[in-house]
């Protein structure tokens, strides 16, 4: 292998260690993000925009998955749909 690839890759695993290093993980809103204010939550849905409020008292899982990712967030569902049928009643 040429030297010049060895620098070029030396130097592209470097900047890769130390991006996954950095202070703020992918997920977390930036300084200057409105995203993680606390505030109500806007959501544009088929039926128009609905307002959800920073921490809500109840939650409803429309699927299992949604369920699931709701406990893992930790926040538990006071019911889950589990067939087309109770999304209609």
């Amino acid at each position: 292998m040429k030297r010049s690839n060895i620098v070029v890759v030396a130097l592209t695993v470097g900047a890769m260690t130390l991006n996954g290093c950095s202070s703020a993980s992918p997920g977390s809103p930036s300084e200057g993000d409105e995203s993680g204010s606390g505030g109500p939550v806007n959501v544009d849905t088929l039926k128009g925009t609905v307002e959800v409020p920073a921490n809500p008292e109840t939650v409803v899982a429309l699927n299992t998955p949604s369920a699931d990712v709701s406990a893992q967030l930790g926040t538990t569902p006071v019911a889950v749909a589990t067939s087309a049928d109770e999304l209609n009643a």
